[in-house]
């Protein structure tokens, strides 16, 4: 796929037209169920493949094929992350590592650690990301799957600089490009130069961030880039803040929009709610008050019902600040709780990881957000 990606849409279309005209249940099942796991790295979440992963998974529970079922069960988790149910796509990817073992299958069961670390990084459970991370990246590296270890890197320097500890990211990150580069394959370049612009801007290097994020910082440019779609939506929340940095608050808020547009498609709340927050901010820098109030009541309203604390304590942040300044007082004060007591359990979670602990708990951000005043 990574190599034409026209011939491998093609031939995926092809698989899709041949299952069908079988009479095999499973193997009509199992093709589609792949096919939607594609389409969701390649397109996005498009509704015509919601259903697609369960129903390869009950086919294959039915005939107890147990390798199909671990393959359906450990892309199944990825499907539950994105529509921002992430326990339940930490327990899928759980339940693939069994099978996976069982079947050895060596790739679906680091495929699955990348999965259940991606869902706890997003539930707040950092230290047992931390863990998880460190066991795939143990397993690659003893058995010589480099790839998979350059991408367990990344997935451990995205925690890094959710925790505000941008240097040790971007130790990470250049280590990752080098390996990348070595191993001359492009999407997990593409990957260490992203995380590598995060890590810079976190640095507030605004003018090396966008360097690294040079190739694919141009919208035309981008829609061409053969990137997981998911990865899509951290990028844009990176280029609207390095937009607003330099001062260009209609590209700041045209990054902001994609991103609110991808993740309402997918019904990816965590990013949803961001991608709101980051509009607010740049209204609030362009003296809107107004529109910022509304944004922000939006992004709170993305995350009703839902489980994404990392993504909470960040909005309850910034609307504590909004709410200040617009005269609704207990609001701000409701928020302010609330981003502290989210901050919390955070921090708690890493206690086996004490310097990460510490570079989350003293950055200026969270300093305020935990202050008494």
């Amino acid at each position: 796929m990574w190599f034409d990606r026209s011939r491998f849409e093609a031939a995926t279309r092809q698989a899709i037209d041949l299952a069908g005209r079988l009479d095999d249940d499973l193997l009509r099942l199992h093709a589609r169920g792949y096919a939607a796991y594609w389409n969701l790295l390649l397109r996005g979440a498009r509704e015509e493949d919601v259903g697609a992963p369960g129903g390869a998974i009950d086919a294959a529970r039915r005939a107890g094929d147990r390798l199909l079922l671990g393959q359906h069960v450990a892309r199944a988790s990825y499907f539950r992350c994105l529509r921002s149910e992430y326990r339940l796509g930490c327990e899928a990817a759980r339940e693939g590592m069994d099978l996976s073992l069982e079947v050895g299958d060596g790739f679906d069961y680091l495929l699955c650690h990348f999965f259940l670390a991606w869902g706890l990084l997003h539930i707040g459970q950092w230290g047992d990301m931390l863990s998880v991370v460190e066991k795939g990246f143990r397993v690659a590296e003893s058995n010589g799957h480099r790839l998979w270890a350059t991408l367990f890197q990344m997935e451990q320097a995205l925690l890094y600089e959710r925790a505000f500890h941008f240097e040790a990211a971007r130790r990470l990150c250049e280590q990752g490009l080098t390996r990348a580069r070595e191993a001359g394959h492009a999407h997990s370049q593409l990957l260490s130069q992203v995380l590598l612009g995060f890590a810079h801007l976190g640095l507030g290097r605004i003018d090396r961030a966008r360097h690294c994020l040079g190739e694919i910082a141009e919208p035309q440019a981008r829609a061409g880039v053969l990137m997981h779609w998911n990865w899509q939506m951290p990028l844009g929340l990176c280029l609207s803040e390095i937009e607003m940095a330099r001062g260009d608050h209609a590209r700041a808020r045209e990054e902001a929009e994609r991103v609110r547009t991808q993740a309402a498609q997918a019904g990816e709340r965590t990013y949803l709610s961001l991608a709101r927050r980051m509009l607010a901010r740049v209204f609030d820098e362009a003296q809107d008050l107004p529109r910022a109030l509304a944004e922000i009541d939006a992004a709170l309203g993305a995350l009703e019902g839902s489980e994404a604390p990392t993504a909470e304590w960040q909005v309850c942040a910034t609307a504590t600040h909004l709410y200040r300044k617009g005269g609704r007082t207990s609001d701000s004060i409701a928020c302010k709780s609330r981003s502290a007591r989210i901050i919390g359990h955070i921090a708690d979670s890493l206690g086996a990881a004490p310097d990460l602990r510490r570079a989350f708990l003293s950055a200026p951000q969270v300093l305020e957000a935990t202050s008494q005043s």
